[in-house]
């Protein structure tokens, strides 16, 4: 028997009947079910081309469902059986591949492109060997899937709104294989309620380390903020409501030291638990790793970092390099914008841009071109911290490191962080300026026991107020103070 899919032939036994591939009545707790008298679906590709045979016209599923089958290889072709979920137009889908030497991996296709969501792994619940049968199951709610190979959890992928209409199996070249059945269950409400509990938890932890940073309560309540509004969208989109689709690129303004970095890896992680990013990584990048020296070299680098980012951020740091003022119009950080621009318009629901810079020099950048600030939804301003909260930092990199302050040596770099915010210069650091005060101390603490033949572990471990430096460290020009202190 034959079938046609997008130019393509299916190729499929004698023994698969077009009826028995089609969903009949409804009945609890099935949504629906195949069998065949022979207990299995024989499955075989002759040709050497990989195809799709589906098995439905059409589906009316909820938007929280289960689809399981059990397969079985019978060839020694590497790819094995993939359970496949597609959409109305067919044009997007998901699919889950077990192998018989132990590997799986999930596969999505989304407007023709394909792209591993997670790549060939090894799982040791797989029933390994060819002839045997291996249990596939898909959890899928309106902004999570959850992939288990014979009841054991091995992926879970962020999916928003996906909506199934067709379910297929994918069939390697010169392959022969078994599907033995096919469910597609109703998902008890109790279970339901566990995943809520396990996202909520996993919300407050992050939330809980964002809330452990020194400072920045503003940066703070933005971040609530935002995050507020994503869990109200999830919610909206779950009920079939219109989506007001704000976009979520994001703008860092401020000195360096202020945390900047450190928020961007807690938003991947906020963005990852409300399921708005599917994996919630941090891609760090410069202009000296997206812009080429030659023409035609940018736009393949810039395309590798996004594509390095997808399911998470890409964060640019200072990002007003790429288009810095007073230069020739031929430079090459003019094609980086455009390449990332247009990658943020179409692709702005698989990764989220943040951009990060002094706040004078970013503002030049932004409107240097109309089109690069409108892709920003959300900007954060960062302010120098003060000479107290510079020293809760050195404190708990102190403590940290497992050393020892008493307070008159506290008062004491207390007293140098006072002068070094007074006469701070543009580079001054910040978080960075008072780890790099703390490791001076180490070395001080050193050389003060030069001459100590036998060392305790009080005396390793214990500063003393000699060991805060008299000088100011570099980021400070002391004979020139900052006029806005």
């Amino acid at each position: 028997m034959y079938n046609s899919f997008m130019g393509e032939d299916i190729i499929f036994s004698e023994n698969f009947e077009t009826k028995s591939g089609r969903f009949g009545e409804v009945t609890d707790p099935y949504i629906a079910e195949i069998n065949t008298e022979q207990g299995y679906y024989h499955l075989e590709n002759l040709t050497k081309n990989g195809y799709l045979l589906f098995l439905n016209s059409d589906l009316e599923l909820p938007n929280i469902y289960q689809v399981e089958a059990t397969v079985e290889s019978n060839s020694a072709e590497f790819t094995g059986i993939s359970l496949r979920l597609n959409n109305d137009k067919k044009t997007e889908s998901i699919s889950f591949c077990c192998h018989y030497k132990g590997k799986f991996r999930v596969w999505k296709v989304n407007n023709g492109i394909g792209n591993e969501i997670h790549p060939w792994d090894t799982a040791p619940s797989i029933i390994t060997g060819l002839g045997e049968k291996n249990i596939l199951l898909i959890k899928v709610w309106p902004s999570l899937m959850i992939f288990y190979i014979n009841g054991i959890e091995v992926s879970r992928q962020f999916e928003k709104n996906f909506e199934t209409k067709h379910i297929s199996f994918q069939l390697p070249f010169e392959f022969a294989g078994k599907v033995h059945s096919l469910r597609v269950l109703k998902t008890s409400e109790e279970e339901t309620k566990l995943l809520e509990a396990e996202k909520l938890e996993t919300y407050k932890t992050v939330f809980a380390e964002l809330d452990q940073l020194i400072g920045m309560p503003k940066i703070k309540k933005q971040i609530k903020t935002l995050a507020n509004l994503m869990r109200v969208e999830n919610k909206r989109a779950e009920f079939g409501l219109i989506n007001n689709q704000i976009g979520n690129h994001i703008i860092l303004l401020g000195p360096p030291g202020t945390g900047k970095t450190t928020v961007a890896r807690i938003l991947g992680k906020i963005f990852q638990s409300l399921g708005v990013l599917q994996k919630g990584h941090v891609v760090e990048t410069t202009r000296s790793d997206l812009v080429g020296e030659y023409i035609g070299q940018t736009a393949p680098r810039v395309q590798a970092k996004i594509e390095e980012a997808m399911g998470g951020i890409l964060f640019v740091d200072e990002a007003y390099t790429l288009k810095p003022l007073n230069i020739p119009s031929k430079d090459l950080g003019q094609e980086a914008i455009d390449t990332l621009m247009k990658n943020m318009e179409d692709n702005r629901s698989e990764f989220i841009v943040i951009i990060a810079g002094y706040e004078d020099k970013m503002q030049a950048f932004l409107e240097s071109n109309p089109g690069v600030r409108s892709r920003f939804n959300h900007e954060f301003v960062f302010e120098h911290y003060g000479a107290k909260e510079l020293l809760d930092i050195f404190v708990y990199q102190v403590e940290k490191s497992e050393y020892k302050i008493d307070e008159e040596t506290k008062t004491r770099v207390l007293d140098h962080l006072i002068r070094a915010c007074n006469f701070r210069s543009d580079s001054f650091g910040n978080g960075r300026y008072a780890r790099n005060l703390f490791e001076q101390m180490i070395l001080n603490l050193a050389d003060r026991l030069e001459t100590d033949p036998d060392l305790d572990k009080t005396e390793v471990s214990t500063f003393q107020p000699s060991d805060v430096p008299k000088d100011l460290l570099s980021g400070t020009e002391e004979i020139h103070p900052n006029q806005y202190l």
